[in-house]
């Protein structure tokens, strides 16, 4: 029956409900087996995931504190809040259901691959289905399906302790994924793959300290960085989106350049909380003013002046 259910899980964890907010499949399959868990017992095994509602409960109470003082719209607030106590009540029930066997995880896996295949970035709306388009093909449609088919190969390769094939599977899919256009996961799997070598005790570099490991990576690192940005500003490497951002950079050899107008988002966030770092501003804050709004587009018009 376990199988099922997370086979289940995983299968519906790619389609998401408007419902108070987007409710993914799993959550509410979560919601509806929750009963099964038996949280005193789970509590008491796993003293971490006691730790994890906790810190949940505190990330509620502070967003209702937000929501409260800012005055956020009904349909706002109750979207934040349901997303923590979902959070909260999905946890407990993965937790409960890989307690009852680990081989259970892969059987998860499977579902969410099949999912992604079948449906992709998939949405349930009252009056729709659709697909969410993006211009890179491999990095929107492909690369989420290969990530979980990776997710399972590794698990039964370390299960058989073939460590140096899942070094390999790993830096090799980084590779790949920088060189198709999705930077920012073939970096993950990379520097993965890095600590890797120290894990899994290979080529005998478990001996290094720690700090002599960043010695190595950050040197190592900016190598491989300069001889990224050569091949897609010379080359016609790594997707179209990569060459436009490298083109808006001054100084293509800073990284931190890149990592501006690569997550432009992420700097226009930052923002946001220096001007607000305490009580922010509620549950799916709106931008009236659109002075946020404002700074991204003075980001990203450096390329129209550029261009």
């Amino acid at each position: 029956m376990y199988k099922i259910i997370a086979l289940l899980l995983g299968f519906f964890s790619s389609v998401r409900i408007s419902f108070v907010g987007q409710l993914m499949g799993s959550e509410i399959l979560s919601i509806i087996l929750f009963p099964l868990s038996k949280i005193r017992k789970l509590f008491f095994d796993y003293k971490n995931l006691s730790n994890v509602v906790k810190y949940l409960s505190l990330l509620l109470f502070f967003q209702v504190l937000s929501d409260v003082y800012n005055t956020s719209d009904f349909q706002d607030y109750s979207r934040g809040i349901s997303t923590i106590i979902f959070s909260a009540i999905s946890t407990i029930f993965f937790v409960h259901l890989l307690s009852k066997n680990l081989r259970l995880f892969p059987v998860l896996i499977l579902g969410i691959v099949i999912s992604k295949i079948i449906f992709g970035n998939f949405e349930l709306t009252e009056s729709a289905y659709y697909f969410d388009d993006e211009l890179n093909l491999f990095k929107s449609r492909i690369v989420p399906i290969l990530n979980y088919i990776l997710l399972i190969t590794i698990y039964f390769f370390s299960k058989r302790k073939n460590y140096f094939i899942v070094f390999l599977l790993i830096t090799t899919y980084g590779i790949i994924s920088i060189t198709l256009g999705a930077r920012s996961n073939g970096l993950v799997y990379l520097l993965s793959s890095f600590f890797l070598l120290f894990k899994y005790k290979l080529f005998g570099l478990y001996k290094i300290s720690f700090y002599r490991r960043i010695l190595i990576l950050v040197p190592l690192f900016y190598f491989f960085y300069g001889f990224y940005v050569d091949l897609v500003s010379k080359n016609d490497f790594g997707g179209l989106n990569s060459k436009n951002q490298i083109q808006l950079i001054d100084n293509i050899y800073n990284p931190f350049e890149l990592l501006y107008y690569g997550r432009t988002e992420t700097f226009v966030a930052i923002s946001a909380i220096i001007e607000k770092p305490i009580i922010g501003y509620g549950s799916w804050a709106k931008d009236h003013s659109g002075k946020f709004q404002k700074l991204m587009e003075e980001i990203k018009g450096v390329s129209i002046t550029k261009n």
